[in-house]
């Protein structure tokens, strides 16, 4: 669960290494439990980031002069796994001559969480 407690403590940007790229279950939610609104995540990379904004500036101005600022947002990143370049055992980013690459990503916007 995301709270003050958590996101004081520095928030989040991690990796997660997503076992199935099926797409035919989601790999990962979000959702408020006040609105009941959310996103679903179908995608057939073999990681997802998840970032917090950290480092956000500490003010923006959105519509009708709302203030957002530090982690006032939050996003799922599906991809290749960071610094995969540089190790071996993770699977390759790199596209070699003649081959293909296929990113699939799926977002399901959802208000019945």
């Amino acid at each position: 669960m995301i709270n003050d407690n958590f996101l004081k403590s520095g928030g989040i940007d991690h990796n997660y290494v997503l076992k199935d790229q099926s797409m035919r279950e989601s790999v990962a939610k979000i959702y408020s439990k006040k609105t009941g609104m959310g996103v679903e995540y179908f995608t057939n990379q073999h990681g997802i980031q998840f970032y917090t904004g950290n480092m956000m500036l500490d003010k923006y101005i959105g519509k009708y002069n709302k203030a957002y600022g530090l982690q006032y947002g939050m996003c799922l990143e599906p991809q290749h796994f960071p610094d995969a370049i540089n190790h071996q055992n993770f699977p390759s980013p790199i596209l070699r001559k003649n081959k293909n690459y296929l990113s699939k990503i799926k977002i399901k916007l959802r208000n019945d969480f």
